[in-house]
Protein backbone atom coordinates (compact mmCIF):
# COMPACT_ATOMS: atom_id res chain seq x y z
CA UNK A 1 0.00 0.00 0.00
CA UNK A 2 1.19 3.41 -0.98
CA UNK A 3 0.30 7.14 0.25
CA UNK A 4 -0.48 9.84 -2.12
CA UNK A 5 -0.48 13.72 -1.09
CA UNK A 6 -3.70 14.96 -1.61
CA UNK A 7 -4.69 18.67 -1.31
CA UNK A 8 -7.87 19.50 1.14
CA UNK A 9 -8.57 23.58 2.17
CA UNK A 10 -5.03 24.20 1.55
CA UNK A 11 -3.52 21.39 3.59
CA UNK A 12 -2.01 18.47 2.34
CA UNK A 13 -2.79 15.25 4.06
CA UNK A 14 -0.92 11.76 3.04
CA UNK A 15 -4.01 9.01 1.50
CA UNK A 16 -3.87 5.91 1.35
CA UNK A 17 -3.66 4.64 -2.00
CA UNK A 18 -3.92 0.67 -3.33
CA UNK A 19 -1.25 -0.84 -5.31
CA UNK A 20 -2.65 -3.63 -6.58
CA UNK A 21 -0.27 -6.01 -9.06
CA UNK A 22 -2.04 -7.47 -12.07
CA UNK A 23 -2.90 -10.72 -11.77
CA UNK A 24 0.06 -13.42 -12.89
CA UNK A 25 -0.33 -15.99 -15.12
CA UNK A 26 -0.54 -19.37 -14.06
CA UNK A 27 3.45 -20.88 -14.22
CA UNK A 28 3.74 -23.22 -17.18
CA UNK A 29 5.36 -26.25 -16.49
CA UNK A 30 8.25 -27.05 -18.57
CA UNK A 31 9.93 -30.36 -20.05
CA UNK A 32 12.90 -29.40 -17.41
CA UNK A 33 10.31 -29.15 -14.63
CA UNK A 34 8.99 -32.72 -15.82
CA UNK A 35 12.78 -34.36 -15.08
CA UNK A 36 13.18 -32.70 -12.01
CA UNK A 37 9.76 -34.16 -10.65
CA UNK A 38 11.03 -37.54 -12.39
CA UNK A 39 14.68 -37.31 -9.96
CA UNK A 40 12.57 -36.58 -7.12
CA UNK A 41 9.59 -39.67 -7.80
CA UNK A 42 13.00 -41.92 -7.79
CA UNK A 43 14.86 -40.44 -4.99
CA UNK A 44 15.19 -42.82 -2.16
CA UNK A 45 14.69 -40.62 0.42
CA UNK A 46 11.56 -39.09 -0.93
CA UNK A 47 10.14 -42.23 -1.79
CA UNK A 48 10.40 -43.45 1.24
CA UNK A 49 8.84 -40.52 3.22
CA UNK A 50 5.86 -40.79 0.90
CA UNK A 51 5.35 -44.71 1.81
CA UNK A 52 6.06 -44.20 5.30
CA UNK A 53 4.90 -41.16 6.39
CA UNK A 54 7.34 -41.53 9.59
CA UNK A 55 10.72 -41.35 10.77
CA UNK A 56 13.66 -39.29 9.83
CA UNK A 57 13.04 -39.21 6.10
CA UNK A 58 9.77 -38.23 6.32
CA UNK A 59 11.02 -35.18 8.37
CA UNK A 60 13.74 -34.75 6.82
CA UNK A 61 12.11 -34.06 3.43
CA UNK A 62 9.16 -32.51 4.73
CA UNK A 63 11.12 -29.66 6.22
CA UNK A 64 13.83 -29.48 3.29
CA UNK A 65 11.82 -29.66 0.29
CA UNK A 66 10.22 -26.31 -0.44
CA UNK A 67 13.78 -24.34 0.79
CA UNK A 68 16.21 -26.22 -0.97
CA UNK A 69 16.01 -29.09 -3.01
CA UNK A 70 14.87 -27.97 -6.76
CA UNK A 71 13.73 -31.67 -7.62
CA UNK A 72 11.04 -31.61 -4.43
CA UNK A 73 10.04 -27.97 -5.35
CA UNK A 74 9.44 -29.43 -9.24
CA UNK A 75 7.60 -32.36 -7.59
CA UNK A 76 5.31 -30.07 -6.34
CA UNK A 77 4.71 -27.73 -9.31
CA UNK A 78 4.09 -30.97 -11.24
CA UNK A 79 1.81 -33.11 -9.18
CA UNK A 80 0.27 -30.09 -7.08
CA UNK A 81 1.21 -32.00 -3.77
CA UNK A 82 4.27 -31.83 -1.29
CA UNK A 83 7.03 -34.37 -2.13
CA UNK A 84 6.51 -36.24 1.21
CA UNK A 85 2.69 -36.15 0.50
CA UNK A 86 1.57 -40.00 -0.23
CA UNK A 87 0.25 -40.72 -3.42
CA UNK A 88 -3.78 -41.47 -3.53
CA UNK A 89 -2.71 -43.65 -6.45
CA UNK A 90 -0.57 -45.88 -4.39
CA UNK A 91 -1.66 -49.65 -3.26
CA UNK A 92 -2.36 -50.46 0.38
CA UNK A 93 -3.05 -46.56 1.87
Amino acid sequence: MGFALVETAAVKQPVAVSMRLPDMPAPTISRFDVLLAQICRHCPVCRRARQRQRGVAFGLVKTVERRLCPFCRAYERIHGRPAHAPDPRAVGN
